[in-house]
């Protein structure tokens, strides 16, 4: 079991890894029970509620007074419409401030419930259990919470909120379909390229096993990686968690994602759509003789090893303005675009031409149809 606490300026993340699902949550209601002596209203994806009823039941039979609902965590759902029914349900439970939510699922689960718990009475108490690999390494252990505002304005409202504890349990891996497995894996690539190359390198070593996390979720090297991954990212947090410097190498691989998503009506997943930004930021560092072309053949090989894109027809339509304005409407007006200046380490771009683009385009889709 490891425990880490993440304190910076009043600000306090304990993170909990365990390898063992069903003796953890005994923990976690004797501390709910000590620290929340309030109501306890349980958030759960419908997906993990299939997978983990019996212990999610015994979760929230052990506590006082409680109360557990389901969601369908889709980026249709990460709406105001389902933060009001999580509130509408806190309210129909009289919970008052010292109540507590708690979060079971992935990303869009973290979000939402983080989002709902912000505004309710001002603020209450919540506890994430992320239930996927990307939400484990990356939604999960932030104080970002955010929900769409229409199909094409993800995480347009939001909140900086920080979860009391966050709950990271290797064993619920074991569930992932390998496909969502590969997301998480995405993001951890995006931080090694940019922050840790002896994370690239360990990604590049074990990458067959953590192609098959269903298999592999109790190896002692992919919970190492998955567990550098998470240091790194809070790493690259705790400076900074409320982003008043929008300057931030952590954000490499999200300055487009999401518009990709918006645009693809979320046909392209958030993982696959970060793959695709990473590709592209990497393929203009290239163009900007930062990294090597063997560098770049690596980077690109590895997404393409565990099937990530590299490259949309919906990145080669967008215009260099939207491109833009995209980014500097996330970073109160400056662009600071990051790229690798070599594999672990960041650089930052004020501007870019068009030039830049159309060539790192051109060669991302010419690499993607050879391979």
């Amino acid at each position: 079991m490891d425990r880490l606490n993440i304190q910076k300026n009043k600000i306090s993340i304990r993170i909990v890894n365990v390898i063992d699902w069903d003796i953890e949550f005994y923990k976690l209601v004797d501390d709910i029970q000590i620290d929340w002596p309030g109501k306890v209203l349980v958030v759960v994806d419908e997906t993990v509620r299939d997978l983990f009823c019996e212990s999610l039941m015994n979760l929230v039979g052990l506590c006082e007074e409680k109360k557990m609902i389901y969601i369908s965590a889709n980026e249709r759902n990460k709406s105001l419409q389902t933060v009001e029914y999580i509130i509408e349900n806190a309210r129909c439970m009289s919970m008052s401030g010292s109540g507590l939510i708690l979060a079971v699922g992935g990303g869009v689960v973290s979000d939402i419930v983080g989002y709902a718990a912000s505004i309710y009475r001002r603020g209450v108490a919540h506890i994430r259990i992320p239930t996927t690999l990307l939400a484990q390494v990356d939604a999960a252990v932030g104080v970002k919470n955010g929900i769409n505002y229409s199909i094409n304005n993800k995480n347009f409202l939001g909140s900086f909120y920080t979860a009391k504890k966050v709950v990271i349990c290797d064993e619920f891996l074991k569930t992932l379909p390998n496909k969502i497995g590969r997301s998480g894996v995405a993001e951890m690539i995006k931080l090694a390229i940019i922050a840790d190359k002896k994370l690239f390198n360990l990604i590049l070593a074990k990458k067959e096993e953590l192609s098959d996390l269903k298999n592999n979720w109790d190896d002692i090297y992919v919970r190492g990686i998955k567990r550098r991954a998470i240091i790194g990212m809070e790493k690259g947090l705790v400076n900074n968690f409320f982003e008043h410097d929008t300057r931030r190498a952590v954000a490499f691989g999200h300055e487009i994602a999401h518009l990709l998503e918006g645009q693809s009506n979320f046909t392209i997943s958030h993982g696959e759509a970060v793959a695709i930004n990473v590709a592209f930021s990497c393929a203009m560092s290239y163009m900007l003789k930062n990294i090597s072309e063997q560098d770049l053949k690596e980077i690109l090989d590895i997404l393409l090893f565990f099937n990530l894109p590299i490259f949309s027809s919906y990145l080669k339509g967008l215009s260099l303005p939207v491109f833009l304005s995209a980014i500097r409407a996330q970073r109160r007006g400056h662009l600071h675009y990051v790229i690798p200046k070599k594999i672990g380490s960041a650089a930052f771009l004020e501007d870019i031409e068009e030039r830049l683009m159309v060539d790192a385009c051109i060669y991302l889709d010419r690499y993607a149809n050879a391979h």
